[in-house]
């Protein structure tokens, strides 16, 4: 049966989210230790592993920066947990987008998926009334060509400057061969509606004016006389230009701190909008104001669509 759930952002190994329902005993409470161990090993780890604890194992699926650990009997299916795992993980990241995740500073923030998790927990350890429901023959056929990377114990004791923690003599170079490096994990924005193609596209007309009207007035400026602020404004078009193709950049591109990205750069075009306010009508500014606005609604609601290679579930 399965006894334990847990989701873990991979980059900290910090715990979002886990069933509550657990039951205390010691032998559970000692895998417990494991799990921990586990999850501050995640950014070594392929996006598919199972740890064998004798009574226990440990199976895991990791996508993009959230991995999703459970812990089972040794005598339950291996095929059952890895569809629950692949379940829990397409509910979680439809509820929880990336900026959401990225932003989290304390554990269990999200411990409220904990209902979703029990109820899942539930259905499958009845597999008899949820087998028929279940796509089983085209996951075994999956683990059949890309099984889980099997972790040995010794994997989580390997200290960070090449040693075993605790007082063991095997290194880490003595075991790199035996070591499969991560396997890569594909992430991909969700595809680009019309309103951001509509956004793509004013942006590159902002930046094209902002960039000639920097020219000309640098151009026309002469330092030693009082039009030598020209070069001031000048440069501050030429920097609103490069703002405006770079929020085009964010829109394509997906990044570990794309928050603080298009927040830092809409923030520097409002600055540079407005210290050029006397050189163009309320018009021009409320149009390059609202294209700005526009870029940075569409790279702020853009979703990451995460999956695993070949992992057709």
């Amino acid at each position: 049966m399965i006894l334990l759930a847990t989701i873990f952002r991979v980059i900290d190994g910090l715990p979002l989210s886990a069933t509550t329902d657990i039951l205390q005993r010691r032998d559970i409470n000692d895998c417990q230790k494991y799990v921990k161990l586990v999850s501050k090993k995640l950014f070594q780890l392929p996006d598919r592993c199972t740890l064998d604890l004798k009574k226990f194992n440990i199976h895991l699926i990791s996508s993009s920066d959230m991995s999703f650990i459970v812990l089972v009997e040794d005598s339950y299916s291996t095929l059952l947990a890895f569809s629950f795992l692949t379940e829990i993980q397409k509910e979680f990241l439809q509820r929880y987008d990336r900026v959401i995740i990225e932003g989290i500073k304390r554990p269990y923030a999200l411990i409220e998926f904990d209902m979703y998790l029990q109820q899942t927990k539930q259905r499958y350890n009845s597999p008899r009334t949820m087998s028929t429901r279940l796509d089983l023959p085209a996951l075994n056929e999956e683990m059949k060509h890309r099984p889980p990377y099997q972790i040995q114990e010794a994997d989580l004791y390997v200290g960070i400057h090449g040693g075993y923690y605790g007082n063991g003599n095997v290194t880490h170079d003595a075991m790199r061969a035996e070591y499969r490096p991560p396997v890569a994990v594909s992430a991909t924005l969700s595809p680009l509606p019309w309103q951001g193609w509509l956004s793509a596209a004013i942006n590159v007309f902002c930046a094209l004016l902002s960039l000639m009207r920097g020219m000309v007035i640098i151009s026309h400026g002469h330092v030693d006389d009082e039009d030598s602020g020209a070069y001031r404004y000048g440069t501050c078009f030429l920097i609103a230009s490069c703002l405006a193709v770079y929020q085009i950049y964010l829109m394509f591109r997906s990044h570990r701190r794309r928050v603080i990205l298009y927040t830092s750069s809409f923030l520097a075009l409002a600055m540079c909008h407005l210290y050029l306010y006397h050189l163009r009508n309320p018009t021009q500014v409320a149009f390059h104001l609202a294209a700005s606005i526009l870029a940075t609604y569409v790279v702020a609601s853009r979703q990451t669509n995460s999956k695993l290679p070949g992992y057709n579930v």
